[in-house]
């Protein structure tokens, strides 16, 4: 009896050992300057994104009484937006979105339009993966290192990313 009991502690111990050296699930870490979309990132002023772009096709502010304080949104074209808030000592942009191929990219080069394992083999597994049966929609979010919240979402259907963002949590 003794003699099967010490195999089984034998056992499992090796199967210990084993599961402590198999790789542990990695989630991606992109830096806080790889969440921008177009050449804009996050903390970027109205003033470097007109340098960039012009002047909006359309722009919109809202006083948003949930934050205290106003929202700017410059659109351009149909398919780029870039959004503002509003602080004591400026605005910065907080959310960047691009919904069709117009040739915006993020700095590792991701477009939309582009297969969605593409976004494995540039950025590795999301920290988050979510799907929508209904509308067949595929959400990736990758949140950058560093701690500000900075992240980057991606919506992919039928196999193609549709949408992306940059964006706070």
């Amino acid at each position: 009896m003794l003699h099967w009991f010490r195999k089984g502690i034998a056992a499992l111990v090796a199967i210990f050992c084993v599961s402590a050296l198999a790789p542990a699930a990695v989630f991606a870490r992109i830096p806080a300057s790889g969440v921008a979309i177009g050449g804009v990132g996050l903390g970027t002023t109205p003033g470097q994104v007109k340098r960039i772009y012009g002047e909006p096709t359309d722009s919109r502010r809202v006083y948003s009484k949930a934050d205290g304080g106003y929202i700017t949104q410059y659109i351009y074209g149909n398919s780029y937006s870039i959004t503002f808030y509003e602080l004591p000592g400026g605005a910065y942009a907080d959310f960047v979105n691009c919904s069709s191929d117009n040739g915006l990219a993020t700095p590792a080069g991701v477009l939309v339009g582009m297969d969605e394992t593409v976004l494995t083999s540039v950025y590795g597994a999301p920290d988050v993966k979510s799907e929508d049966p209904t509308s067949h929609i595929t959400r990736y979010v990758y949140k950058a290192s560093g701690g500000r919240g900075e992240q980057l979402i991606f919506l992919a259907q039928h196999g193609k990313i549709v949408n992306m963002s940059a964006c706070y949590e």
